[in-house]
């Protein structure tokens, strides 16, 4: 995004793509050029305190609104900010990959979360990726992470998309 001509200041949050409570997580040892990173479960609390962080100091102030409106303070246009963010991020998860989609928009979506996925797991475990590729045992070093991913899919991805390729495995 840097490279692009007058992006070189912006700043970049690296969101994660799956959540799952359960799971065991820990921090990417790299952000791969981004400034900070959220998990998307943190998106609703702490969005907002990063991207004013990542602007404090820069031209691009926070945006607020008019002055004289009646009890329009801080903690209200804090609220509101926080509830038109909570507003969007339903929104966007109502339409990820679902089984019901037409078939050829179901079979791309089902591709972009297997590369999520896979993103994920290179993400979070690049030292034994490197390693892995480097002795030609990735498979077996990842395997446990490979299988949580694959279970991740196949709660979000119909089985008869799953049956007609094998989308993660071809992602990887």
């Amino acid at each position: 995004v840097r490279k692009r001509p007058g992006l070189e200041n912006v700043g970049i949050i690296l969101l994660s793509s799956v959540y799952n409570k359960a799971a065991y997580k820990r921090s990417p040892t790299s952000l791969h050029g981004a400034d900070d990173y959220l998990e998307k479960h943190h998106i609703s609390d702490q969005l907002i305190a990063k991207v004013r962080r990542l602007t404090a100091g820069s031209d691009g102030a926070a945006p607020s609104g008019p002055a004289d409106k009646k009890g329009s303070g801080p903690a209200d246009e804090s609220r509101e900010s926080m509830e038109e963010i909570n507003s969007r991020v339903r929104q966007a998860e109502e339409h990820e990959v679902t089984p019901d989609a037409g078939d050829d928009v179901s079979l791309e979506k089902a591709r972009r979360l297997a590369r999520i996925i896979v993103s994920d797991i290179a993400l979070y475990n690049e030292e034994r990726v490197a390693e892995g590729i480097r002795s030609g045992n990735f498979y077996r070093l990842l395997e446990s992470e490979i299988q949580e991913g694959r279970r991740l899919f196949a709660e979000r991805v119909s089985e008869d998309i799953r049956r007609k390729r094998d989308l993660l495995q071809e992602a990887f």
